[in-house]
This record gives C-alpha cells, structure tokens and sequence, in this order.
C-alpha cells in the first residue's frame, strides 16, 4: 500500500516500452516528491525479462498491471505515464479510480501504425517495410537499432550522457505488447473524465508525432499541449523542469475549479452519470 502523508493524492510514474521505472528517477519523480506528493514509480513485468516471459505478456497483462499499481494506492493517484505507458495508463483509468492522469506522447488510442509509417518512410526509404518490421528493427539490440534510436527518439536539446544512458539501459519488449500498438483494443472513453486527462506532445517527436497526440486528444475531448523542438524521451530532454511545472501547474487548476471530484471512472448505467454527462457537454 502506497500511504500519502500530506493532504495530496499519490503519484505513479508508468514508463514506456524497453525501459523500466528507473527513467523517472533524476527527472520527474524526485520533483514531485520534493513538493511533498508520495511518488511511486512501476515497471512491467515482460520488459527486459527472458523470451519465454516475453512472448506470453499481452496487452491486456500490461493494462492489469498498471491497473494493480493504481490501486495499491491509498486514494486514487495522479498517473504521469509515457509512451506505451500512456495508453496502458488510459486503459487501466476506465477500470478503475484515478485522481487525473497525464500521458507525454502516449501511444495514439488509434493506433501507431500512421506514425510508424512516417517514420519507416522517413528512415528507412523502403515501401515493403512495414510498421511492424520498423517496430521489431527499432526495438531490438543491434547496433543499428542503436543507431536509429538516437535519431528517432531524442533530439538536440537532450542531455547528451543522458541520451547515452538511456539507449544503453534499453531492454527487450513484449512483442505482443508492441504489435497491439500498431492497432490497440478498443477504449471506451466513456468511463474517464476528459477534464482530468492531459496530453503532452512533442513537435521533435518522430516516434509518436505530435499531430497523432492531438488527433488522440480530440478523440477523448481532453487538453494537449505541445512542445516546441522536444523530442520523444521527455525525461532526458535538458528543460524537462519546465514541463514537470508545467504539469504541476495544470494539477493544481483542476483541482481549484472541481475540488469534489476526484476520480475519472464513471459507472455510465447510472442515470445521474448520464446526466451529468450531457450537461457538461
């Protein structure tokens, strides 16, 4: 159990794919821990574990699991999630009670198969190399995947050691976790509440480009901003501080405009819900 000892909700950090809870840990978490929020940081199970492991994890493994993590906390947390991670998280908030939830490029709810394929047209130069081969080369050890990963993923105004820390620390993904990407279950975004979801996208991000954050904005109806000339890795960008207060900025908004309402799963047979639900629209 996650215990809060202030008047504030938890934090839980969900990472993306090929890296675990430690891309948090000089960046983000120690940020909001420093305001006084308990801070919790998760990693999947199937992320950087053997090929057996990894073959067997499934999307809706990853979902459960961040969903477990939720609901270890005391009161339903703030989830700052990334990536993967991010539409993990957006899955898990329709089965359970968070407190908001704020995604850095997340997955697109419609799929990555429009921003892999910009990406494969852009890098590779080849028309038989299809989203899922460009997912499998970029994600794997070889040094070329490497190669592509400096390209792809961060951008000039990253923290160069970082950079290198980062792309050496990467693990194996669950292949059946990555190929759900490439087009993802179904979400009913029915069950969250939009005005305690936020978007961040990057204009630098060639791995989940910035129109593809805000077409998934739109779908939802929640908030997104992006941000000038970052790159895809957040947590390794040199000005990550000013998207944290940025974060921490718009928290601190919804709560002062809607200080009862504390979660974002509806229960939508519930005639009040409904309700409440058009009248909001």
């Amino acid at each position: 159990m996650i215990h809060n000892t202030q008047n504030l909700p938890p934090v839980l950090f969900v990472p993306g794919a090929m890296v675990n809870k430690d891309i948090w840990e000089d960046n983000f978490r120690p940020y909001f821990a420093n305001l006084g929020y308990s801070t919790h940081v998760m990693s999947f199970s199937a992320t950087g574990a053997s090929a057996s492991v990894r073959s067997k994890a499934t999307f809706e493994d990853y979902v459960n699991e961040c969903k477990h993590q939720i609901e270890l906390c005391d009161t339903p947390p703030i989830v700052i999630s990334h990536s993967m991670g991010g539409l993990i998280a957006l899955h898990a908030a329709t089965q359970t009670n968070i407190h908001a939830l704020v995604a850095l490029s997340p997955a697109p709810i419609q799929g990555m198969g429009k921003s892999l394929s910009t990406l494969a047209v852009n890098f590779v130069f080849s028309t038989s190399f299809t989203p899922l081969h460009f997912v499998e080369m970029l994600f794997s050890q070889s040094a070329n995947a490497k190669r592509l990963c400096r390209q792809t993923m961060f951008s000039k105004t990253c923290d160069k050691q970082k950079v290198e820390r980062t792309i050496e620390s990467m693990q194996p993904e669950a292949q059946n976790v990555l190929s759900a990407l490439v087009n993802p279950p179904g979400l009913d975004f029915r069950k969250v509440d939009e005005e305690r979801i936020f978007f961040i996208s990057a204009t630098g991000d060639k791995i989940v480009q910035a129109e593809e954050v805000k077409r998934s904005a739109s779908i939802i109806e929640c908030e997104c901003h992006a941000y000038k000339g970052y790159s895809h890795m957040f947590q390794v960008e040199s000005d990550w501080k000013k998207i944290a207060d940025d974060i921490q900025a718009w928290l601190s908004a919804i709560d002062e405009t809607k200080p009862d309402e504390a979660t974002t799963h509806y229960d939508w047979m519930n005639p009040f819900n409904l309700i409440w639900s058009a009248w909001k629209k």
